[in-house]
């Protein structure tokens, strides 16, 4: 119930997840000011992200996947400093993913595959400096792979499979020394076999 937001002023984990509920996220999420783990993943939860969520100063995890939310991704994301993991994967989200990511400098997985997120990737994401692992896969994503996203140094784990890429992969790619996954099947990419990918070693 919407009500336990305002008046649970300690609650620090809130597990929901791997139930039935159903219904909107209230915008009284947002006076869940001591909350750092917000699990609600596996429900039938429906409507939009609140941006109420900037309210969430201590959050630190958030789990809203294998739900039915729509809409975009909140650019008041961006107002969660102490964010380290990100999981909305599995819903109907669409639109472009906010620039505002890229302030999220202690998020180290952001999960946000199989949805309907379409424009292109922000180069803002290669400010994202603890990133290890970033899920884009099966979604509507188009356009060239920004260079930028090598600045993201972390990275392990890189899925951008089945989307509308297209071009060429940037060499700077070739940087990204901890890579150990890269998936960049199912899209338009047509230049010659990258040669860079020698020095993923």
């Amino acid at each position: 119930p919407k009500e336990i937001f305002g008046t649970l002023r300690y609650l620090k984990v809130l597990n929901l997840s791997i139930n039935t509920i159903t219904g909107t996220i209230p915008e009284t999420i947002g006076l869940g000011e001591t909350i750092q783990i917000l699990e609600l993943y596996n429900n039938k939860i429906s409507g939009t992200i609140p941006t109420s969520i900037r309210d969430m100063k201590e959050l630190e995890k958030i789990y809203l996947d294998a739900n039915k939310l729509s809409g975009t991704i909140p650019p008041q994301i961006g107002n969660l400093a102490l964010l380290q993991d990100v999981q909305f994967y599995n819903n109907s989200l669409d639109g472009a993913l906010p620039s505002e990511l890229g302030l999220l400098k202690n998020v180290w997985r952001l999960y946000l595959n199989d949805n309907k997120i379409s424009g292109v990737l922000p180069p803002e994401i290669g400010n994202m400096q603890n990133l290890e692992a970033l899920y884009l896969d099966n979604n509507d994503l188009y356009g060239e792979i920004p260079a930028a996203l090598s600045n993201a140094n972390l990275l392990e784990d890189l899925r951008l499979d089945n989307n509308t890429f297209y071009g060429e992969l940037p060499n700077e790619l070739g940087g990204l020394e901890n890579l150990n996954i890269l998936y960049l099947s199912k899209n338009y990419f047509g230049d010659p076999f990258p040669a860079w990918l020698g020095s993923l070693t």
